[in-house]
């Protein structure tokens, strides 16, 4: 089974609860991903404001989405007041110690991935594969929702991932819709992040289930 993690990238406090109270996502979703974007990677700002999500009942699991140059003060607020964090996915283009971050994360007790931009070549991460647990490659360019996903050029570093990296999960997170989630699963994913395909359906459990049993 594929695995299908919501994606959350809100922009106010009334968007984040809006989403975190959808009785039927967190009926079926066990993780979801938080997006968090401060303009010093991207140009594009998100709302995540830790000490508010922590005080929200019953979260579910969360991997943090992390599209920001310095990830480790902003990943030690959410272990501080979100106890429900499990792992961290940072970008290979940081330009921080990236081999250190992997380690500071790994030994704050979390799974560890590395995301990829769309222009980003996988041979950047090859000296990272036996130390993360993840895989992440953008199928869009980071920073915005909605955006269409990039196609086969993306499909084709999906394959190239899994021949390279089979002890790694293969994740996909962008452009994913109904109408192409089987070929990036068909060409290696195992997980699939998805933002607006999900919240704009209006059988979200339907689609969860469809995309799920791929």
């Amino acid at each position: 089974m594929t695995m299908i993690i919501p994606a959350l990238i809100p922009q106010t406090k009334k968007e984040f609860e809006e989403k975190i109270q959808n009785k039927e996502m967190r009926a079926f979703a066990p993780l979801w991903q938080f997006d968090i974007l401060n303009n010093s990677m991207f140009n594009a700002d998100s709302w995540s404001d830790p000490t508010i999500i922590g005080t929200q009942p019953d979260l579910p699991d969360f991997e943090l989405h992390l599209m920001v140059n310095d990830p480790l003060p902003v990943i030690d607020v959410w272990l501080e007041q979100v106890k429900t964090v499990k792992r961290a996915i940072v970008h290979a283009e940081i330009t921080k110690d990236i081999d250190q971050l992997v380690q500071d994360i790994r030994e704050r007790g979390l799974e560890v991935g590395i995301a990829i931009n769309p222009v980003t070549s996988l041979d950047g991460v090859e000296n990272l594969a036996e130390k993360i647990d993840l895989l992440l490659i953008m199928g869009v360019h980071p920073g915005q929702g909605g955006q269409d996903f990039l196609g086969e050029p993306i499909l084709h570093k999906v394959e190239e991932a899994a021949r390279r990296f089979p002890h790694l999960v293969i994740a996909v997170d962008g452009g994913i819709k109904k109408h192409n989630a089987a070929r990036i699963v068909k060409a290696g994913a195992q997980q699939l992040c998805i933002g607006s395909a999900l919240w704009e359906e209006k059988d979200k459990q339907s689609l969860f289930t469809t995309l799920k049993n791929l």
